[in-house]
């Protein structure tokens, strides 16, 4: 049992190594993203912080660049997320499911989401 992906982790690093790294990577990982973006947001409070920050300090050539760069990732990283809840509904269903379950449920997360940030 445990966290999703956490046995190879476990089985690799022992149990100590294996809590120690859940404890300490996301303070390593997540710690100065959240002191950058508290610093840029109090700098230009705006929505769209950063783009706007690398906008006023770089110009506006790159401020798009950035902008749209952060738009594709966007994109493409929320992409993934259907099809990695429905990875997780095959772990805790105990069995996959099948191509047809899948596609249905995968339009089911999607117009969700859309539905939601749409109204």
């Amino acid at each position: 049992g445990g966290p999703y992906g956490a046995e190879p982790v476990i089985r690799q690093g022992g149990a100590l190594l294996a809590i120690l790294g859940f404890l300490i990577m996301p303070l390593i990982w997540s710690l100065p993203i959240a002191v950058m973006t508290a610093e840029l947001c109090s700098d230009d409070p705006h929505v769209g912080g950063k783009i706007h920050f690398v906008h006023k300090h770089w110009g506006p050539w790159l401020g798009w660049q950035n902008g749209w760069f952060n738009a594709v990732s966007n994109v493409f990283d929320v992409a993934t997320l259907p099809a990695m809840a429905l990875g997780y509904a095959d772990a805790l269903a105990g069995a996959p499911l099948g191509p047809e379950v899948r596609w249905w449920a995968g339009l089911a997360l999607i117009a969700s989401a859309v539905g939601a940030n749409v109204t």
